[in-house]
């Protein structure tokens, strides 16, 4: 499988077949790294996301070998950057947000590492599998692309509760009871995840309505 390719490069292939919900293939990708590369943090992070082990809790001195674990490959390559340590502590921070399934703080903390840096690959090879996944959990919690969205209370009176912003409007306006998730993933003028990540918000907040599509 691997070719010429390198282990940055399987990660990346490994996300992207992720992000198309191709998982077994994704999970081969990053098995293919931990073959080449039995250390590989990385890899076996996203092996072991994806096939839900969940974190015990464990000791406050075993918590923070585990940062200093993680913060070692990171120092190598910041080192010399003027904000390494607020980078650091927002690789960190998105490290054990996807432990704890956390995927939107996840994604924004990852792009936070990624802003500070944009020429470290990894920061955006964690960006984008933390956006597959809230993805994939925002489906799953509507219980498939097929079940129609509706609002639990009328528009006009969501509106008069809440600010939202004109994203979130926009993705509000789509949402008649008539009409699927996909349909309003696919009619959204905004971008793809954003939308996702919006509809994971308002499913959260329990504003939201699923129901399975009658023939």
């Amino acid at each position: 499988m691997s070719g010429q390719m390198s282990i940055q490069e399987l990660l990346e292939k490994g996300v992207y077949h992720y992000g198309l919900g191709e998982i077994d293939k994704a999970i081969e990708f990053w098995q293919e790294v931990l073959r080449l590369d039995p250390e590989n943090e990385t890899a076996g992070e996203y092996i072991e996301i994806e096939t839900g082990r969940k974190p015990e809790a464990r000791p406050r001195e075993e918590v923070k070998e585990e940062k200093e674990e993680i913060l070692e490959p990171v120092a190598e390559v910041t080192q010399d950057l003027p904000d390494a340590p607020a980078l650091a502590d927002k690789f960190v921070e998105g490290q054990l947000l996807i432990q704890h399934e956390d995927w939107g703080e996840a994604v924004k903390a990852f792009e936070a590492a990624h802003r500070f840096d944009p020429s470290f690959p990894l920061y955006w090879t964690y960006v984008a599998l933390a956006r597959a996944r809230l993805m994939k959990a925002t489906i799953e919690k509507a219980g498939g692309l097929n079940s129609v969205i509706s609002l639990r209370v009328p528009l006009t009176e969501l509106i008069g509760k809440k600010n939202f912003t004109q994203e979130e409007g926009f993705v509000l306006s789509l949402i008649s009871g008539d009409i699927t998730l996909e349909e309003v993933i696919s009619l959204s003028p905004i971008p793809r995840f954003q939308t996702y990540s919006i509809i994971h918000a308002l499913l959260d907040d329990g504003l939201l309505k699923m129901e399975e599509r009658r023939p």
